[in-house]
């Protein structure tokens, strides 16, 4: 399971956060290169996963008066990547914090890096928001078309 989350993170490349921070989460020792502690991103990104899905199923399962228009669909995926971009940094500098006892910058990375790591799991949220969505639209009555334009015939 920890190679699927690292995957999936590195898809997007290190571009966001530095290479120490990604040895840090997969439970690398940065200064002596060995696995020595669990791989944060399976906690990291199974929180993404649950609260996008909870999201998913709040947004297309229960109903709404008047709620379900593209308008309303962009704002919750909107807010749902915000929610998780928190989380994500609060997340990541916790584990930080938790493992150094102190700051960040003694582990290798900085906090930029954290902020890095956090809009990583924001793109990652949105991307996991919108398949979700694609997938839940066909059951919902009210939500034939969004997130596209779709007009269905019935």
């Amino acid at each position: 399971m920890s190679t699927f989350f690292i995957a999936i993170y590195d898809w997007l490349g290190h571009s966001l956060f530095s290479s120490d921070l990604n040895t840090f989460l997969c439970g690398g020792d940065i200064n002596e290169e060995v696995q020595n502690a669990p791989c944060l991103f399976i906690p990291i990104g199974i929180v993404m996963v649950v609260i996008t899905l909870l999201v998913i199923l709040w947004f297309y399962l229960v109903p709404h008066a008047g709620f379900h228009t593209r308008i309303h669909w962009i704002i919750t995926w909107v807010l749902t990547g915000i929610v998780n971009m928190f989380v994500g940094l609060g997340m990541v500098t916790y584990y930080a914090r938790h493992a150094a006892e102190d700051l960040v910058p003694e582990n290798g990375f900085t906090s930029g890096d954290c902020w890095g790591f956090a809009f990583d799991n924001l793109f990652l949220c949105l991307i996991l928001f919108f398949l979700l969505s694609v997938i839940f639209m066909w059951r919902n009555g009210d939500c034939k078309m969004i997130p596209f334009g779709i007009i269905t015939k019935k």
